[in-house]
């Protein structure tokens, strides 16, 4: 199945339309179905009728044999335990957060559509000014970082989606666009949530519908391509399948970046990954058997072997983990008081750093000082 083309999706079997674009070419979008705006569905018995007939068609030599957008038969339809239909799931990852919300930033704030109704250029360097002032909390791995900064990964696009998006643009996007975006991230907060009821699911896709519906008129048809149109089928897809955060590729994408870490040469490359797996396997094992649990250079390479994390994760002592780059730093005098209470220190120079993590405890604060020539520093929470 080709997603940009006709009968694209998988959910269900809309053909779609092609759309021509002004400065050459075309591509394939989906404008919104009033009267049936996710149906009609795709289901396991369409699904083999259609694989059926697109075999026959290529047994019998035809050219088009694509049938509904299947073009032959494929492992999963023949799985006993497995609805290859309602069990397919719409990946949030890519659909969403690098689909969506990428695609309306690039809207909004790329040069390239300057001269549009929808566009805010000329609020760029405001929303970058705002998203470099933003200090976030402890369960936000990224820190935001401006538009300008290229590569933006797809869990910065999800807390701009989520998180940012709201208190930014507010002052940003006139009124219609503003609210537009608001359908949008409720939608996606409900269908994250641990914990949700089917009046939930109903409000999201009613949100979802709406903001799809608003879509063409707000910024054009040339732009409801495939990831817009899947925001009609992800609250039925949730249903089916679970919270948006419990099935996505962003676990996969970690472990694919784990993984070429650990490729140092072009040749023999599974053998590389199954020996570094075999090591790291190892690890705990002869951790236990064979390390001094006082040798903290000991302790910190150990870590440094088995961790997933970034480098940037340094130990220190106690399950205790410094997070980021240290830097020599004067307090103030405000500060300075601030240590006193909690700490007998001498003199004004500390090591920071920004981050710490308390293994045991699962427990995270900020601005952690430690005092220049101590063996073993005291950590002091100057705020939380």
């Amino acid at each position: 199945m080709q997603f940009n083309g006709r009968y694209g999706c998988w959910h269900c079997m809309q053909p779609g339309e092609t759309y021509r674009i002004e400065t050459g070419g075309h591509c394939h979008v989906f404008p919104y179905n009033k009267e049936n705006p996710d149906g009609p569905f795709r289901d396991k018995t369409t699904v083999k009728r259609d694989v059926a007939e697109a075999v026959q068609k290529i047994n019998q030599g035809e050219r088009n044999y694509v049938t509904n957008g299947i073009k032959g038969p494929f492992w999963f339809l023949y799985l006993k335990y497995f609805n290859c239909t309602e069990g397919m799931v719409i990946d949030y990852m890519h659909g969403v957060c690098s689909g969506v919300m990428k695609l309306l930033l690039n809207l909004w704030f790329n040069s390239t559509h300057r001269n549009s109704t929808f566009s805010f250029y000329k609020c760029r360097q405001t929303v970058n000014s705002l998203l470099i002032k933003i200090k976030p909390t402890v369960f936000v791995t990224r820190i935001p970082r401006s538009l300008d900064e290229a590569g933006w990964k797809s869990s910065e696009y999800r807390n701009f989606l989520l998180y940012w998006g709201i208190p930014i643009l507010k002052e940003v996007l006139s009124q219609a666009y503003f609210i537009h975006f608001c359908l949008l991230v409720r939608g996606i907060t409900i269908l994250s949530k641990e914990t949700i009821f089917p009046e939930d699911l109903v409000l999201a896709d009613t949100c979802l519908k709406q903001f799809v519906d608003n879509f063409a008129e707000l910024y054009s048809l040339r732009f409801m391509t495939m990831n817009i149109h899947q925001l009609v089928h992800i609250s039925r897809n949730v249903h089916f399948t679970g919270p948006l955060f419990s099935n996505n590729c962003f676990a996969f994408e970690d472990f694919n970046g784990f993984l070429t870490r650990h490729i140092h040469g072009t040749q023999g490359v599974d053998t590389q990954v199954l020996n570094t797996i075999n090591i790291i396997q190892a690890i705990p094992v002869l951790k236990e058997k064979f390390a001094d649990n006082d040798d903290i250079e000991v302790l910190e390479f150990i870590d440094k072997m088995s961790s997933h994390s970034s480098s940037s994760w340094v130990y220190m002592f106690d399950d205790i983990y410094r997070i980021g780059k240290a830097g020599l730093k004067t307090l103030s005098e405000d500060e300075y008081v601030a240590v006193c209470k909690r700490f007998t220190v001498i003199g004004q120079e500390f090591l920071c750093w920004h981050k710490i993590y308390v293994k045991k405890l699962n427990f995270y604060v900020w601005i952690i000082v430690q005092q220049v020539g101590e063996k073993r520093s005291e950590c002091g929470q100057i705020c939380r």
